[in-house]
């Protein structure tokens, strides 16, 4: 049985892209999303004075947390595999980015200087992007659940004839 998806479904304003910074790839996804988030928590620090109840409070911070839970479906076994290696391509970009090894002798051979940090770009219709410009916000993937639905059935790929 094969999916048919609404024809809206791969506009672009159902594309999640993220970008890593490091090395300029990217990824998209077509969302179906199925739960959003977006939290804003302020820092304060509060210091104690001599002959006062309260608090002389000194503000830190503002910290954000987006989170997107969205599935991620395929209509026949070409995009299941595209999908695949999406989220293969995400996994990565959780990594930050390292040189080539350096040194010389036995010992040294993978020596490596981390280069990069994993910092990302991601754009997600009017819910996640830059409020001053409506590109990409900048920001880090404190990391992802892929959990397929294995109720479902997969697509088998590459079966003998």
């Amino acid at each position: 049985m094969s999916v048919i998806l609404p024809t809206f479904f791969k506009d672009k304003e159902f594309e999640i892209s993220i970008t890593h910074i490091p090395s300029r790839q990217n990824v998209t996804f077509f969302s179906w999303l199925t739960g959003f988030t977006d939290g804003f928590t302020s820092t304060w620090t509060g210091t104690p004075v001599y002959g006062r109840m309260d608090d002389l409070y000194t503000f830190q911070k503002t910290s954000r947390n987006i989170t997107i839970s969205f599935d991620v479906v395929a209509q026949d076994d070409l995009e299941a595999i595209q999908n695949r290696e999406r989220l293969n391509k995400l996994t990565q970009f959780l990594y930050p980015v390292y040189s080539n090894p350096v040194g010389g002798g036995l010992s040294r051979e993978n020596s490596q200087v981390l280069q990069a940090a994993p910092l990302l770009k991601m754009k997600f219709n009017s819910f996640v992007q830059n409020a001053g410009d409506n590109t990409e916000l900048v920001g880090f993937l404190n990391g992802f659940t892929h959990q397929p639905a294995i109720e479902s059935g997969p697509f088998i790929v590459n079966r003998p004839t």
